[in-house]
């Protein structure tokens, strides 16, 4: 049955029903709205923090792009110090070849030199073996002219006449073997009768018979 054809309690229990049934829905409506509206604000807040994470991207794209260049610049540094390095490797090789071959050179030069020295070390000792055979005949020499001098003191003393032995200088051979010299004259090896004796000449002497 339509409404006008319903009774007057009827049709007010029926109005009442869809007032009711419109205030829920106006309820629901309004629920709905309002959770939309939360639903908004939260995509509105959700659109703010992708733009500012947008920017912080686009922010970091720029740093990156910078990060790029830098490194290219970096690289680009390297790779001319690397160029830089491996001529200088280039060279300190041709100058350690240049070194070893001096030092070759120098020490081939000293092994030359102290062969030499050998050599001479060798002449010298020689030399020192026949000065050392001269001085021990000198020494010999010098022995037995201080026995002969101090036979003839002793042959000296002995004689009642306290004359002394002259011996002429013709009697005497005179040797180039020097004993000993001071302030005014030298000491030689000479023979006298066969026997070595120590002659004492003065400077003076020496320069007349020379």
């Amino acid at each position: 049955p339509t409404k006008s054809q319903l009774p007057p309690r009827a049709r007010s229990s029926h109005d009442e029903e869809l007032v009711q049934g419109l205030l829920l829905r106006i309820e629901q409506l309004t629920q709905e709205t309002a959770g939309l509206q939360q639903e908004k604000a939260c995509l509105q807040q959700e659109k703010a923090v992708l733009k500012q994470e947008k920017v912080c991207l686009q922010q970091e794209k720029v740093v990156l792009q910078q990060d790029k260049a830098d490194l290219q610049q970096d690289k680009t540094s390297l790779q001319q110090e690397n160029s830089t390095l491996q001529q200088e490797r280039s060279n300190l090789q041709g100058e350690k070849e240049a070194g070893e071959q001096r030092m070759n050179q120098e020490i081939e030069s000293l092994r030359e030199h102290m062969e030499e020295r050998k050599l001479e070390f060798d002449h010298l000792e020689e030399e020192n073996e026949a000065l050392q055979q001269n001085a021990s005949q000198l020494e010999a020499l010098l022995a037995d002219a201080e026995t002969t001098i101090t036979m003839g003191i002793h042959t000296s003393q002995a004689q009642k006449n306290d004359e002394v032995l002259r011996i002429p200088s013709r009697r005497l051979y005179l040797t180039d073997k020097k004993l000993g010299g001071g302030s005014y004259g030298e000491v030689r090896i000479a023979y006298w009768r066969g026997c070595p004796v120590a002659v004492k000449m003065l400077y003076e002497v020496l320069a007349s018979v020379q």
